[in-house]
């Protein structure tokens, strides 16, 4: 399991959630961390949670539920990129209201578009682009 940061939203805090997660995958075994890390993100106050699950999609979780969206099919030119428009995706679908399935959605449908280049960023990427894959 890789390294990675949350920013705990208005507190303002940025910690490494690895360890909440590590604490789970030690007891639960590698991939099995996923919900239970989701959880225990969710009760530090964050108000969502995505968890990349590499190629088998995304775990999104909020406080009404926990589902799992499968990765965009796209032709895999490069890699770079992808999980920053990823992130940038389920910014720009939560500032607009998006619901957590759609905004997952948004977010793998970027790095989707994003992998299709040679390019670091995709001359392709657009809203509409992302619009056309959800």
């Amino acid at each position: 399991m890789g390294r990675f940061d949350i920013l705990f939203g208005e507190l303002g805090l940025v910690r490494s959630a690895g360890e909440i997660c590590e604490r789970y995958e030690e007891y639960l075994g590698e991939g099995h961390w996923f919900i239970p890390g989701a959880e225990a993100l969710l009760e530090t106050g964050l108000r969502r949670v995505f968890i990349s699950m590499g190629g088998d999609g995304v775990l999104a979780a909020d406080h009404s539920g926990k589902l799992h969206v499968p990765c965009i099919p796209g032709e895999m030119v490069n890699t770079t990129g992808c999980g920053d428009a990823f992130m940038a995706a389920i910014a720009w679908a939560y500032l607009r209201g998006t619901d957590l399935a759609d905004t997952a959605r948004a977010g793998l449908a970027a790095s989707s578009i994003a992998m299709e280049s040679r390019e670091t960023i995709n001359p392709a990427m657009s809203v509409e682009g992302i619009r056309s894959r959800i």
